[in-house]
C-alpha cells in the first residue's frame, strides 16, 4: 500500500487518515455552514450514545440481578459497599448517558441544537468517567469473589489504567500535539 493522502488497496478504494487538522470531522469543512455542521454534530453525537450505551445497559443490568440472587446474601461488608457503590455509578453513568435524548426529545424543533450538542458533550464525558469507575468496581467485586483481594484491587486498578490511557490520556495527548 502506498501513502497518497490515505491508503490505497488491491481493489483502488482509498481510506483517508485523520492526520491532518480537519480530518477527523472536528472541524468544519470547507464550505460547510453552522447549520450544516450543527446537523453533522448532532449526528456524531447520537451516533456515539447509540454505541455506548447499550454496553453501560448490560453491566447495570447484570449489576441490578446480582442483588437478586442467593449468592448475594453471603458477600461481606466489603463486597456489600463496592457493589452498592458501583451501582450507583452505573446508574449515574445511565442517567448522563439518556439526558441528550431526553433534552432533544423535550427541545424538539426549538432550534436548541448548540445547546444540546454543549450540554451533551460534558454529559458524554461525565458519564464515560463515571462508566470507566463502575467498570473497575464491577471487576472489583467479581474479581473478589474468586481471587484474594489484593489480586482483586490490583485488576481493578488496571481497569482504571486502562481506560485512563486509552479514554483519556492517548486522545488529550493526541489533542495537545495537534496544537
Amino acid at each position: 500500500m502506498v501513502r497518497n493522502d490515505g491508503y490505497t488497496s488491491a481493489v483502488g478504494t482509498t481510506v483517508r487518515l485523520p492526520d491532518r487538522r480537519g480530518d477527523d470531522g472536528d472541524e468544519a469543512t470547507s464550505g460547510e455552514t453552522q447549520q450544516e455542521r450543527l446537523d453533522r454534530e448532532h449526528d456524531q453525537l447520537f451516533n456515539e450514545l447509540r454505541s455506548i450505551i447499550p454496553g453501560a445497559q448490560i453491566q447495570g443490568a447484570f449489576l441490578l440481578t446480582i442483588a437478586f440472587t442467593q449468592r448475594f446474601e453471603r458477600l461481606n461488608e466489603f463486597q456489600q459497599d463496592v457493589y452498592y457503590v458501583t451501582f450507583l455509578l452505573a446508574a449515574a453513568s445511565l442517567v448522563l448517558l439518556f439526558a441528550p435524548a431526553a433534552f432533544h426529545r423535550v427541545q424538539f424543533r426549538q432550534h436548541d441544537k448548540e445547546m444540546l450538542l454543549r450540554a451533551a458533550n460534558v454529559e458524554m464525558i461525565m458519564a464515560l468517567v463515571l462508566v470507566s469507575l463502575s467498570l473497575a468496581g464491577t471487576v472489583l467485586l467479581i474479581s473478589d469473589l474468586i481471587i484474594p483481594t489484593s489480586v482483586a484491587v490490583a485488576a481493578a486498578m488496571a481497569t482504571l489504567v486502562a481506560t485512563g490511557l486509552l479514554w483519556w490520556a492517548f486522545p488529550i495527548a493526541r489533542r495537545l500535539i495537534r496544537r
